[in-house]
């Protein structure tokens, strides 16, 4: 990101090498609580004379919620405009109690 908020592309040393090293992170339940991507949400895109690697999050299905880091839900964040925020253990809570509700 630039000083005036623009955003620009930087050369990735190995692009494929970074989506196999995330695959092989996201897959990991001992790092990551529940894999909601699929490998098309995943993607090589070109930014100018660069590669970068884009990865669209869906929304989990409130059976996965909350999804986190592990190893515990502290590692629990939701998207808030352009940044993402940890969320409040009244709200994972409450997500974890719907999650047995269905």
């Amino acid at each position: 990101e630039a000083k005036d908020g623009s955003l620009y592309s930087v050369p990735l040393l190995d692009p494929e090498e970074l989506v196999e090293e995330f695959w092989s992170i996201v897959q990991d339940p001992k790092l990551v609580s529940a894999n909601v991507l699929r490998t098309e949400d995943v993607r090589l895109m070109r930014s100018g004379r660069n590669t970068v690697v884009a990865i669209f999050v869906p929304r989990a299905d409130f059976r996965q919620r909350p999804v986190y880091l592990a190893p515990t839900y502290r590692g629990t964040y939701y998207r808030c405009g352009e940044g993402d925020r940890r969320s409040p253990r009244h709200e994972v809570e409450a997500m974890l109690q719907d999650r047995g509700n269905d």
